[in-house]
C-alpha cells in the first residue's frame, strides 16, 4: 500500500505518517524502486497507534509497549489513573463552580472561610481541584540556573525565603516591587557603599571575567552554527514540501515529481554558481566517482528515480523546464537481495560536498547510527559492496 493509500485508510495527513516513521514505531519497506510499501501488518500497526495516541497515551509509552519494554495493561492502567485524576479535577472544580454560584450574589459577597475549608477537607479525603499554578522562589531558582548553565555562567542562588521555597513568589517580587530591606536591590547596594559594595564590584567583575571567558567557550558552538546558517543562505539543498500550487507548477514541467514530493524525496536547491552532482560507488573499499553532471541552473528542483539493479534518473527542474539525467549502474544483486534507500532530510550548505540520496543493499549497513551523524561522515566511511550515493555540491 502506498502512502496515499495509507492517509486515505486512517484519516491521517503524511505528516503525522512520517512522523511514527521517524519515532521509530514503524518501519516500512522498500520497494525496487525505492518508494515505501506499507504491508497489511504495518497498516494495523499504524491503526493500533493512533487508537493509543486518542486515548491520550505519549510517544514513548507506545514505542516501549511496541518493543515490549512496557505491558500494555499497566501503560492503560496507570493512563486510566491519569485520566480519571483530570476527570477528577474537573469534575471538583464544577461543582464547587455551582455552589459558588447558587451562593454568592457578587464578589464581595463569597463566603470564602467557608468555601476554603470545603476544599481542605475535600483535598485531604484525596479530591483534586483545577487549581491554577503559580510559580514558585524554588522554580525561579531552578529556571535562573538552567539558564545560566545554558550561558556558562554559575549563578548565586537567593535563599532568603528558603522556609516557604514551593510557596508562590509573593505579589510585590512579582510586581518588581521593592518593600523593606529584605528586598535590596544592586543599585541601593551600590548607593550605600562599604564592604558589601566592594564584595558587589568583585562578583560582577568575575562575573564579566567568566562571560568573555564563556564567548571563547560554550557560545563558541554558536558561532560555528550561525557560519552553518550564512553558508546555507548562499547555497544550500533540503528537503521540501511544496504547497499544492507550487507542486502542480512543478508537475506540469514533470509529472514524477509529485509521487517525490509524497514522499518526502523532492529537494530544492540554491547556488550561486550551479550545482554539481555525484554517483559514487564502492571500489578497493572506498568511493569512487561513478558520473557527474554539472548543473548550470542556480536554483531549482531535484529528485532522484529508479534504482541500482538498472538505471538511476536524475531529474531537474529548474529555470521553466525540466531535464533527465540516466547513469547505468546494471548492479544486478539489488534485485536479489533487495534496495534501501535513506534521503537525507536535514538542510545542508553546499560550500562542500553532501550525500543526498544513499542506495544500500540488504539490511541497512548503519544500522543504529544517528542518521545525521552518517549522512554527515558518510564520505569518509568505507562503503560496503553494492552501496551507492548521490553527492551535490556548489559548482566550482
Amino acid at each position: 500500500m502506498k502512502i496515499n493509500e495509507l492517509e486515505d485508510l486512517l484519516g491521517v495527513s503524511k505528516a503525522t505518517v512520517r512522523y511514527y516513521e521517524d519515532q521509530g514505531l514503524v518501519k516500512p519497506l522498500r520497494m525496487e524502486n525505492g518508494y515505501r510499501d506499507y504491508s497489511d501488518e504495518e497498516v494495523q500497526l499504524f491503526q493500533k497507534i493512533i487508537v493509543l495516541r486518542k486515548l491520550g497515551l505519549g510517544i514513548p509509552e507506545i514505542r516501549n509497549i511496541i518493543e515490549d519494554k512496557t505491558d500494555l495493561h499497566d501503560a492503560l492502567a496507570y493512563n486510566i489513573e491519569r485520566l480519571r485524576t483530570r476527570q477528577d479535577e474537573i469534575t471538583s472544580a464544577i461543582d464547587l463552580c455551582k455552589k459558588v454560584d447558587a451562593e454568592a450574589g457578587d464578589f464581595a459577597s463569597i463566603d470564602s472561610p467557608k468555601y476554603l475549608k470545603h476544599i481542605y477537607e475535600n483535598e485531604q479525603k484525596g479530591a483534586h481541584f483545577a487549581e491554577t499554578k503559580e510559580i514558585s522562589v524554588r522554580q525561579l531558582n531552578l529556571a535562573i540556573t538552567l539558564l545560566g548553565m545554558l550561558a556558562g555562567t554559575p549563578v548565586i542562588q537567593n535563599k532568603q525565603f528558603s522556609e516557604h521555597s514551593n510557596e508562590p513568589l509573593p505579589a510585590d517580587i512579582r510586581a518588581n516591587k521593592k518593600e523593606g530591606d529584605e528586598y535590596t536591590t544592586i543599585g541601593t547596594v551600590l548607593e550605600k557603599g562599604g564592604k558589601l559594595k566592594a564584595v558587589l564590584i568583585a562578583v560582577l567583575l568575575i562575573y564579566l571575567a567568566l562571560g568573555i571567558w564563556n564567548g571563547f567557550t560554550v557560545w563558541g558552538g554558536l558561532g560555528s552554527a550561525g557560519k552553518y546558517v550564512h553558508d546555507f543562505n548562499k547555497s544550500g539543498i533540503t528537503v521540501t514540501k511544496p504547497d499544492d500550487e507550487e507542486l502542480a507548477q512543478i508537475a506540469a514541467l514533470d509529472p514524477e515529481a509529485v509521487e517525490a514530493a509524497e514522499m518526502s524525496e523532492l529537494f530544492r536547491f540554491h547556488t550561486n554558481k550551479g550545482l554539481t552532482v555525484t554517483l559514487k560507488g564502492p571500489a578497493d573499499e572506498e568511493w569512487t566517482e561513478l558520473d557527474r553532471k554539472e548543473i548550470s541552473a542556480k536554483s531549482g528542483y531535484l529528485f532522484i528515480t529508479g534504482e541500482p539493479s538498472s538505471e538511476l534518473e536524475l531529474h531537474i527542474v529548474a529555470d521553466g523546464k525540466s531535464i533527465k539525467y540516466n547513469a547505468g549502474i546494471f548492479d544486478s544483486t539489488h534485485k536479489k537481495e533487495g534496495t534501501g534507500l535513506m534521503v537525507n532530510s536535514y538542510q545542508e550548505p553546499l560550500n562542500k560536498e553532501r550525500v543526498i540520496v544513499l542506495f544500500h543493499r540488504g539490511d541497512d549497513p548503519w544500522n543504529g547510527v544517528d542518521d545525521y551523524d552518517l549522512f554527515m561522515e558518510l564520505l569518509a566511511k568505507t562503503p560496503p559492496d553494492g552501496c551507492y550515493a548521490v553527492t551535490v555540491r556548489e559548482a566550482e
